[in-house]
């Protein structure tokens, strides 16, 4: 069973300083001291915990993750270049990291007994196919956009110092509960920025959707049917809580003390979820709910335990949601992001989809490299404000399997492919509810990135590498 609950309330007392952590974010928009002292604080406490215990770093820099988005809680200005937070991080802990392996034979020793086991070899395949894009945008494409683009892989440096420092199924532990933690945290910034936006409160909303922008925070966009969608990177993870949930479900009486708070917690994913009003999330939660309800038609327990679990969950949900909106109609919200053809940003997707099979036909199996533009027309409003024509050149592409495909070429995608393929059979093969939770969940994130990038992103790739070390854990024979 996945207990979520368990020992879990005395690590509540970190929920309040992530949701004050963002409070101090807010207020150094405003004030630049603030920004300083706030990345100060941060990278002093990353440097303390990751020499105490590079495992707490790691929970820090996931917990950011979570409700960071782009990683611009917090930045330090340097000259012409901007250093955020998450980099910040990043170095700390791989800095660490590496005085560790210089240091201590332990974790040479730690790290060469990885190197035998299968997933890390489909790992350095994906590693060699990165360095190998490096080297050709280096040749081929711009600078600047080959390091934009391709800074985000430097997230996969991570393997090293989460396989020498999450070693037990206990150490697991603290991953788990800095998940849980930082869910709730997004989950009611998502529903207060909702409240915030959908009724007067004075100058706050022009304030706050600022902030937002600036940080890469969230997207704040006027729907047509009279709310707010308020879109945060970071809700790709309220898909894995939600499948957790549902999983959950399947052992717990809607009526028991347990099973209430399962379908408070996913009333309270829904409508986070909701208001997002993102297909590619929809999608990929909802192809894992189908599958866990076919799962379950053989037992008939089981399967009234699922249908009566999601009705009352999405129908507290629906309330919520009520609630929270001052107007409108969620339903026609709904029907209207499914309008995949004419919807701007499913418009421009289209229009993009033959452009970028043809750029990949032109280096099929190599690829183009990292920093690869393309040129297409869009239908995003903002993008037609300065250029009524449409066309827009980026290095970044919503198609993410094809993204892969043209900088990576076909040899890299299907590395990266292998590799997810081969954690998520592993883990089903596990027969456990933790190991088939992350085996979902990567299957979700995979049909995700059809549609928006994210195997390519922190966000995606931290999800891979946790369940890359969690399946190296729990194939380990119990001592």
């Amino acid at each position: 069973m996945l207990n979520f609950f368990k020992n879990l309330p005395k690590y509540y007392l970190i929920l309040p300083g992530l949701l004050l952590v963002e409070l101090w974010s807010l207020a150094s928009f405003t004030q630049g001291w603030l920004n300083l002292l706030g990345f100060t604080a941060v990278s002093v406490l990353a440097i303390t915990l990751a020499i105490r215990d590079l495992r707490l770093a790691l929970c820090l820099i996931f917990l950011e993750l979570l409700i960071g988005s782009k990683g611009y809680l917090f930045s330090l200005e340097l000259g012409s270049f901007t250093i955020s937070i998450r980099i910040a991080l990043w170095l700390i802990i791989m800095s660490v990291w590496f005085a560790q392996f210089y240091l201590r034979p332990a974790v040479r020793q730690v790290l060469s007994e990885r190197l035998k086991l299968k997933s890390t070899r489909y790992f350095l395949t994906l590693v060699t196919a990165c360095i190998i894009a490096v080297i050709i945008g280096l040749a081929s494409n711009q600078l600047s956009n080959l390091f934009f683009d391709a800074n985000n892989w430097l997230f996969l440096g991570l393997a090293l110092p989460l396989a020498t420092s999450f070693r037990t199924r206990e150490d697991l532990i603290l991953l788990y509960r800095s998940f849980w933690l930082g869910l709730v945290a997004l989950s009611l910034s998502t529903i207060a920025l909702a409240y915030v936006f959908s009724h007067e409160l004075g100058t706050w909303p022009g304030l706050i959707y600022a902030w937002l922008r600036s940080a890469g925070l969230a997207e704040i966009t006027w729907t047509p049917h009279g709310f707010w969608r308020i879109f945060m990177q970071s809700q790709l993870y309220l898909v894995p809580s939600l499948i957790a949930l549902q999983l959950a479900s399947l052992s717990q009486n809607l009526k028991s003390k347990t099973g209430l708070k399962l379908t408070l917690s996913t009333a309270l994913i829904l409508t986070a979820l909701f208001f997002s009003l993102s297909r590619s999330f929809f999608l990929g939660a909802s192809i894992i709910s189908l599958i866990i309800l076919i799962s379950t038609l053989a037992d008939k327990v089981k399967l009234l335990r699922y249908l009566s679990f999601g009705v009352s969950s999405l129908a507290l949900s629906i309330v919520l949601i009520w609630s929270i909106v001052a107007s409108g109609s969620t339903f026609a919200a709904l029907l209207d992001r499914a309008k995949i053809g004419t919807e701007a940003a499913a418009s421009s997707r289209w229009n993009l989809l033959p452009i970028i099979w043809q750029e990949i036909t032109e280096s099929p199996v190599l690829g183009q490299g990292f920093g690869t533009t393309v040129t297409y027309t869009s239908a995003d409003p903002r993008i037609l404000s300065q250029s009524p024509s449409g066309a827009y050149t980026t290095y970044a592409f919503e198609w993410g399997w094809l993204d892969l495909w043209l900088k990576l070429g076909l040899w890299g995608m299907l590395a990266y492919l292998g590799w997810l393929s081969y954690l998520i059979l592993e883990l089903f093969k596990l027969k456990q509810s933790h190991a088939t939770w992350l085996g979902y969940s990567l299957i979700a994130l995979a049909s995700i990135h059809f549609f928006t990038p994210y195997l390519n992103h922190p966000l995606g790739l931290m999800l891979v590498l946790i369940s890359a070390e969690a399946l190296s854990i729990w194939q380990k024979p119990k001592l």
